[in-house]
């Protein structure tokens, strides 16, 4: 994602290779949260004003996260000045309403569980791994190996998991590539956004020059500014691919659509009316696809049929919008981990953040140490590596370009499907 929006493209003078660790550590209270609201709950206890001669301490629980419920009060034990003490529940204690809060400590306590989880984790850069505008990562099981985009290079990376080794290759003739996916049963073809067109390349994942083989589809012959942004397949193999205008304000002229591809040829339009088309994600427990559009500010869930592809029902799940219009941050590409939670990366804001789309709660922020954040995928041979892709544009340091590993978040995501043709 690329926002041309008051600001200047230029590229960075050289790239940058083999940097420190970056960590992160996460604290939270003593206890940790799980996914039962029936869990153990974290208490603070603190003193309010009570009556004349009172002293009124609060015992306020926390729920758990996966909960997205405000603190209730447990019980108040009230003392007066004889010694005499006696418990005195507070109104609407332990019913489904949260009573009202009591104090700034109570309050300062529940931010404290729903920002971070329990944990540390560690950034990394991998090796020679710099992209101007680096996008799509895609973990492929069979190779071991993460794909991504150098999207205005034209540009193919793949990442050796075994090897701790970066190629690159430039696709002959193509000065655009939005995005990667390798083609179900070969070994050296992939479908790639050239474009306004989705090509077939071949590549070996090792020479410097890959070529096009043929044109899958094109599409909106009638809008030349327009080129293909992100694409993911769906579990069954389908592609969706959404566009965006990439010369002018794409926040002003949303002539960007979203499409869906399916073997035999048929294409077919899910959504028009698009700025930045931008992060995908499907979970098949829920039933639910999610979809991004950045110059919505927000992430959208859908009711998803997995036999039909079709989306209906779409929904805001998750807000990016600030109080001032400068300040709302732009959400850009996104992943699913397998209990369901989505980790959207923000093109302005140097983080990535897990989000429960089933309250809209951050249950994590992932902290990057440069700004342009463009996308995220599981990967590594157990699939809890969360591999991050970053850009370098509009005069952003060093070290802007730079593709990340997470360790340590405690989760575990999906392998990248690869799309049937």
């Amino acid at each position: 994602m690329k926002s041309s929006q008051s600001e200047t493209k230029e590229q960075p003078s050289k790239h940058t290779r083999h940097q420190p660790k970056y960590t992160q550590q996460q604290r939270a209270d003593d206890n940790e949260d799980d996914d039962d609201d029936n869990d153990d709950a974290d208490v603070d206890d603190d003193v309010v004003a009570g009556g004349a001669g009172q002293r009124v301490v609060v015992a306020v629980v926390i729920r758990s996260s996966s909960s997205g419920r405000q603190p209730f009060c447990v019980e108040r034990k009230v003392d007066d000045d004889e010694g005499d003490s006696g418990l005195d529940c507070l109104p609407g204690c332990g019913s489904a309403v949260p009573c009202k809060r009591i104090n700034n400590r109570a309050e300062s306590t529940r931010q404290q569980q729903q920002q971070q989880q329990q944990m540390s984790y560690t950034v990394e850069p991998l090796p020679d791994s710099y992209a101007g505008l680096g996008e799509g990562p895609h973990w492929d099981v069979a190779r071991q190996s993460l794909y991504m985009v150098d999207l205005e290079a034209g540009s193919l990376m793949r990442y050796d998991y075994k090897q701790n080794k970066m190629y690159k290759t430039r696709i002959e003739g193509e000065t655009l590539a939005g995005f990667v996916l390798p083609i179900a049963g070969s070994t050296d073809e992939f479908a790639v956004g050239c474009g306004r067109r989705v090509v077939i390349v071949n590549w070996d994942g090792v020479s410097p020059v890959a070529k096009v083989v043929r044109t899958l589809f094109a599409v909106q012959p009638e809008y030349e500014e327009n080129r293909f942004n992100d694409a993911k397949a769906d579990p069954q193999g389908r592609l969706f691919a959404g566009t965006m205008r990439y010369i002018g304000d794409e926040f002003v002229h949303r002539h960007g659509e979203l499409y869906k591809w399916e073997a035999g040829g048929n294409v077919s339009l899910v959504k028009s009316d698009v700025g930045i088309s931008n992060g995908l994600a499907w979970d098949e427990k829920a039933k639910k696809f999610y979809y991004i559009d950045t110059t919505d500010y927000e992430v959208k869930s859908y009711d998803y049929n997995f036999e039909t592809g079709v989306a209906s029902n779409p929904k805001v799940i998750y807000n990016l919008r600030k109080t001032s219009p400068k300040d709302h941050l732009l959400p850009d590409g996104m992943t699913i981990d397998t209990e369901g939670n989505l980790y959207v990366a923000t093109f302005n804001g140097a983080t990535i953040y897990k989000v429960n789309p089933s309250t809209g709660q951050v249950l994590l922020e992932i902290k990057l140490p440069t700004k342009q954040i463009t996308s995220a995928a599981f990967g590594g041979p157990n699939l809890d590596i969360l591999y991050v892709t970053t850009a370098a544009k509009f005069e952003q340091p060093t070290p802007a370009g730079t593709t990340y590993k997470v360790t340590g978040l405690n989760a575990r995501g999906y392998p990248g499907v690869s799309l049937k043709i």
